[in-house]
């Protein structure tokens, strides 16, 4: 059972780590506005990556490597239902597109994706013991 001390530790942890995502989310619009559409997915994708080591700081887990942040996000939360499938596809597909050039004919698809993002990336609310 954890003390007080280390749900509160839990808590700021995760309060900064949705700061970070809120920040690349409005990167990321802007660079889309401006047309800088690799580095606005560049900065969406971060923004999901900020949202999902939220997620799993208020289970007091971290972890250093980008592939284990989104294992461990769908074995905590896709897995048991608490976040929806849909965001653990839309995770994995900017991860994708992160790493990858985009040439002129994926761009137009990822330009439609990055302001669903922006607009549906999941927050993080206490409530509680239990967050999410």
């Amino acid at each position: 059972m954890e003390t007080a001390n280390e749900l509160f530790a839990h808590r700021d942890e995760a309060a900064l780590y949705v700061e970070h995502a809120q920040q690349m989310l409005q990167v990321a619009d802007h660079n889309l506005a401006d047309g800088f559409y690799a580095s606005a997915i560049n900065r969406a994708y971060y923004a999901i990556f900020y949202a999902a080591n939220a997620l799993l700081a208020t289970k007091g887990l971290s972890r250093s490597k980008h592939s284990a942040v989104i294992a461990t996000f769908r074995q905590y939360f896709v897995k048991p239902g608490l976040i929806e499938d849909k965001y653990s596809d839309i995770y994995g597909r900017v991860m994708d597109a992160d790493t990858k050039p985009i040439t002129r004919s994926l761009r137009a698809p990822w330009i439609q994706l990055v302001p669903k993002l922006i607009s549906k990336t999941p927050s993080v609310s206490w409530k509680g013991s239990n967050a999410i």
